[in-house]
């Protein structure tokens, strides 16, 4: 094939250097970026110390509420980071299209009692 090829070492490795710089960058600004999971949800904190909710807590509150609506088998899923709290509910409802219209109303309830 008669096919001559210049290599230059050290233009490849200034190259490569740059491109693994580039990619160091960007997982180090993934991972600072990336919503962290919080434990909980601080309502207080003073130097005498700090006032929360838990997680687990609030499943609970949520469970409680909703287990006076005619619903079983209850199942929260909670995802709370800095910027957000977000609730994911299932349940099962014996009267499936009594329930449907209630929906509005117990979700309402239930938004007010979370801030309350």
């Amino acid at each position: 094939l008669n096919v001559h090829l210049d290599f230059k070492s050290d233009l490849f490795i200034y190259y490569y250097g740059l491109v693994l710089l580039a990619l160091t960058v960007l997982v180090f600004l993934l991972i600072l970026l990336w919503p962290v999971e919080l434990p909980d949800i601080p309502l207080k904190q003073t130097k005498e110390g700090r006032l929360a909710l838990s997680n687990h807590g609030i499943n609970q509150f949520i469970q409680t509420k909703l287990s006076g609506e005619d619903l079983s088998n209850i199942k929260v899923r909670l995802k709370n980071t800095r910027r957000q709290r977000k609730f994911y509910i299932v349940a099962d409802s014996v009267y499936k299209q009594a329930t449907v219209e209630e929906l509005p109303r117990i979700s309402y309830d239930l938004t007010k009692s979370l801030n309350d």
